[in-house]
C-alpha cells in the first residue's frame, strides 16, 4: 500500500510539471504574414494526392 501511494504521489507530481511546464510564454512572431498563405494561393499538380493525418487517425488501424 506504501508503495502504491507512493508511485501516485510520484505520478501526480510528474504529470503537473509536464503540464506546467508548457504554459511558458512564447515569442510572438512579428512577419507572420511570410509563413502563411490562404487556400486560393496554393497551386496543387494534378497527379499529386493529398492525404490528412490528425487527431481522428490516433489509434486506427486501417490504413
Amino acid at each position: 500500500m506504501r508503495i502504491m501511494k507512493r508511485s501516485f504521489r510520484f505520478l501526480t507530481a510528474s504529470m503537473l510539471l509536464v503540464a506546467l511546464a508548457g504554459c511558458r510564454q512564447g515569442e510572438s512572431i512579428k512577419e507572420v504574414s511570410q509563413y502563411t498563405s490562404e487556400i486560393k494561393d496554393i497551386n496543387i499538380p494534378d497527379d499529386v494526392k493529398i492525404i490528412g493525418f490528425g487527431e481522428a487517425t490516433h489509434g486506427n488501424i486501417e490504413f
